[in-house]
């Protein structure tokens, strides 16, 4: 393992247009000490060119390429090849700010956490927005499962997020020293991916530590295309993961109060998908959404007593889809 270093897996298919601007974004960070970890997950555009390239320029660029097995795939392939005593994740069309390694490295360091957070600034053709917390998060460190409150109370938390993208991870909490990957991306799921990693971190983490510092640049692409929606109905959206998350706080015996944000959030995902049914006139899934609407939707009311119109939308699609 390399002391102090910075593990960065960046998982790319197809993504040429976007990937130079994410590349010059870790190379120019003011903490030199990374280990570049590119994946091609293979893409048909020039993807494979550029890395080439990028990697006779600096030696701290790794590049591997691989026939297409998806994101989850490829950022697993990237833990094996951790080498730093960090890692981090960063997606191929975002960027970071130039110190955003400097400040968690030194946040985490300091405060001898396993995982140190920043916040994420969201970038689309309209402009740039920062994610803003309505109430306080604590600063100085705190366990993992405590964490997962402010993860998941979104209302309030817009700047903490559920992602993996604003963090890094202390190596040895994660791998052990044969290598041994603790934590992974589940390779089946298609959506939410990264919330069920990122729980799945929190619960196993001694020490959390976050700081209100925009720090990632997300680059929002709009899903547009009646492809996209079709592919996320089939997939049922986040639904699938947060249905995991759940199971595993329950298997953990995370408290109660924490676990009901997550079933908001199941019974939201779901939501979506009964709005995406009826858009698209496709109901294979309408017995599935309900199921799902129904198994939480006391803690769905419950956590959404403010929003009444919100509750009499899940009794409408409940009664549309249900028919």
């Amino acid at each position: 393992m390399i002391k102090d270093c910075v593990s960065v897996i960046v998982p790319i298919y197809n993504m040429y247009h976007y990937l130079e601007k994410c590349l010059n974004s870790i190379l120019e960070q003011t903490y030199q000490n990374l280990q570049v970890i590119c994946i091609d997950d293979g893409s048909t555009d020039r993807t494979w060119e550029l890395l080439k390239e990028y990697s006779k320029k600096d030696n701290r660029i790794e590049i591997i390429h691989q026939d297409n097995k998806g994101v989850s795939n490829a950022r697993n392939r990237g833990l094996l090849q951790v080498k730093g005593s960090f890692f981090s994740f960063i997606d191929p069309d975002d960027y970071i700010s130039k110190t955003m390694y400097e400040s968690l490295v030194s946040l985490v360091t300091r405060y001898d956490a396993d995982i140190g957070c920043g916040a994420m600034l969201i970038e689309n053709e309209k402009g740039i927005k920062e994610l803003t917390n309505e109430k306080d998060v604590p600063t100085e460190r705190i366990d993992g499962i405590s964490f997962l409150k402010y993860m998941l109370k979104r209302e309030e938390y817009r700047a903490v997020g559920g992602n993996c993208h604003t963090k890094i991870f202390r190596t040895e909490s994660f791998i052990d020293e044969d290598g041994k990957i603790g934590i992974s991306f589940a390779e089946d799921l298609m959506y939410g991916e990264g919330v069920l990693f990122t729980t799945t971190a929190m619960i196993r983490a001694r020490a959390v530590v976050y700081r209100n510092m925009p720090l990632y640049h997300y680059y929002q692409r709009g899903m547009s295309s009646t492809h996209d929606k079709e592919k996320t109905l089939k997939n049922m959206g986040n639904v699938i993961a947060y249905d995991r998350a759940i199971a595993l706080m329950k298997e953990e015996r995370v408290p109660l109060h924490i676990q009901i944000w997550a079933k908001r959030f199941l019974v939201y995902h779901a939501i979506l998908c009964g709005r995406l049914a009826i858009e698209l006139n496709q109901h294979g899934n309408d017995r599935m959404i309900c199921e799902n609407m129904d198994r939480y939707s006391f803690a769905y009311c419950i956590t959404n007593l403010l929003h009444p119109s919100r509750i009499w939308e899940l009794r409408r699609l409940r009664k549309t889809l249900g028919k």
